[in-house]
């Protein structure tokens, strides 16, 4: 069972990549690599460094896709870098109340985690809105995937 946490979030400047998939987890693992891909390599190119974890900013969802933002934390002064590029766009996280939890485990297994903070949103009575928030605090390139952390926000109301 995870442990649920009431957080402010506080809005930060994010450069990110807009993109859709089949609501398959393979399918969205290749998307995100894709659009992290294209990410960062244009923060290469242009000097930008990163200013925090990265993250995926769920937009939209039914049975068949998701629409999603894949994104990484960055100096306010980057922001203008990102001007008239075709994928990568500036923006900034939501900020406000929200709703914590801490998934440990593969990619895979998110869907478990998602399942418990929805029931937990019914009991508690809350009202789940705006973008669902990951933030992947390991990197899955050096980390083993049952060690994979990442923080789940839902705004609430």
């Amino acid at each position: 069972m995870a442990d649920f946490e009431t957080v402010t979030l506080t809005s930060q400047p994010i450069l990110y990549v807009h993109r859709k998939s089949a609501i398959v987890p393979e399918a969205i693992g290749a998307a995100m690599a894709e659009a992290f891909g294209t990410l960062m390599g244009f923060m290469q190119q242009s000097g930008i460094e990163i200013a925090g974890a990265p993250l995926a900013l769920y937009r939209d969802y039914n049975e068949a896709e998701t629409v999603f933002d894949v994104a990484v934390p960055i100096a306010a002064a980057d922001a203008a870098k990102a001007a008239g590029h075709a994928d990568v766009k500036a923006g900034e996280t939501p900020a406000g109340r929200a709703l914590k939890a801490i998934h440990k485990g593969p990619y895979e297994k998110l869907s478990e985690t998602y399942d418990a903070i929805m029931a937990h949103i019914g009991r508690a009575g809350l009202k789940a809105t705006g973008p669902v928030l990951e933030c992947y605090v390991t990197d899955p390139d050096s980390t083993p995937p049952d060690e994979f952390l990442t923080e789940i926000y839902f705004p609430i109301e």
